[in-house]
């Protein structure tokens, strides 16, 4: 499926049919911080479905969106809300300004953008390949606590470097590497920017043996130029693998399933062709704990309410005491007012992703949620 996304005027969309049961929306952003900056953004959802989270996808070097249709498919059959970036598509790239579009849409996307905001639920992530990896290292060092799970497919250091922002990156991040790449060569580009990860709260590396660099994408691109002679994994099992391991890491970090990060570690089990090395803060087995509290309605206008995620039993007693804070998205501390023992009032927080956080007697962290508001200044 291949088309030309259009360019439309500040927040200016359309909308219209791509394939069965999946909406397309062409929104242009405009950044008002860097000289009235134009973003368009391609955003894909399943209008059947009920919201789900964003995930921007960031194209490799002289790409586009429409280089992205197999995993764009891939991610809006899972239920996210998908956005291809149209930026920065030439061969003049500027990946300051690239890892700033992701910045500026993962912050905006949520009240600036007609007819995606309602469809969007939960904290967002980002997936890069190649060129666009190393824009997102750029960007998920800015967004830092904003951004909930961040994914390279064949990641490449960029100017300003990737890897010196890979330590400043907090959101739980994952390679994934082709062995037979010779274009980023892993040891070259892929280890040393999974590396630099020290503070990622979950990191992991899947290694596919015999996997390229241009598999992750469509056949067709001019991706594929650079590896005319390639003869390892083909396009389809590489795809099939990366893709099933991006969701994973997507649906276990933004969507908080019971499974956790099962599904990846039972890859690397059992498939002869996939190595994973998997870092996790919380627990050595690499599963990830699920909240026993979700705070809904998120997006939200006024109000939240915390109730028990499916499948938890348990009830709000091991929150009266201790503390509760919240934070914008530059770090301003926000107000706690509870209009009743679940439903905290947040009509006075700034438009945008916030964070609220509670910490017990003893001091330790045991809730902490992303919570987009979009009624504030």
């Amino acid at each position: 499926m291949f088309f030309r996304t259009l360019i439309f005027p500040l927040l200016g969309c359309t909308s219209f049919h791509v394939a069965a049961q999946t909406q397309q929306v062409l929104v242009t952003f405009t950044d008002t911080s860097r000289a009235d900056r134009a973003i368009p953004v391609d955003f894909r959802y399943d209008e059947t479905t009920a919201p789900g989270p964003l995930v921007l996808v960031a194209h490799g070097f002289v790409m586009g969106p429409a280089d992205y249709d197999d995993l764009a498919d891939a991610l809006v059959d899972e239920g996210y809300v998908v956005g291809l970036l149209d930026t920065e598509t030439g061969f003049a790239a500027s990946l300051e300004d690239y890892g700033l579009d992701l910045v500026h849409v993962i912050q905006h996307a949520a009240y600036e953008a007609p007819g995606i905001s309602g469809w969007l639920e939960g904290p967002s992530g980002i997936v890069g390949h190649s060129m666009g990896g190393g824009a997102a290292w750029l960007a998920g060092a800015e967004l830092g606590l904003e951004l909930g799970a961040l994914v390279g497919l064949a990641p490449a250091e960029t100017t300003p470097s990737a890897m010196d922002a890979g330590p400043a990156i907090q959101a739980p991040t994952m390679v994934v590497s082709g062995t037979a790449d010779e274009v980023t060569p892993p040891e070259l580009q892929h280890t040393p920017l999974y590396d630099a990860l020290t503070s990622a709260s979950c990191r992991a590396f899947v290694s596919l043996e015999g996997g390229g660099h241009c598999g992750f994408a469509d056949a067709g691109s001019l991706c594929d130029f650079g590896e005319l002679l390639f003869n390892g994994m083909s396009r389809e099992e590489q795809q099939g693998w990366s893709f099933d391991a991006v969701k994973a890491w997507l649906n276990a970090h933004l969507k908080d399933v019971s499974e956790g990060l099962a599904p990846l570690e039972a890859m690397d089990a059992n498939a002869t062709v996939v190595e994973l090395t998997l870092e996790c803060e919380t627990s050595a087995a690499g599963e990830r704990a699920v909240p026993a509290w979700t705070v809904v309605p998120n997006p939200a206008t006024s109000e939240v309410r915390l109730q028990p995620t499916a499948g938890m039993h348990v009830t709000r007693d091991r929150f009266m005491t201790g503390s509760w804070t919240a934070w914008d998205a530059h770090g301003r501390s926000l107000p706690i007012r509870w209009m009743s023992p679940s439903t905290l009032d947040v009509s006075a927080w700034p438009r945008g992703m916030n964070v609220l956080v509670h910490v017990d007697e003893s001091g330790a962290e045991n809730f902490r949620a992303r919570v987009i508001t979009l009624a504030g200044l």
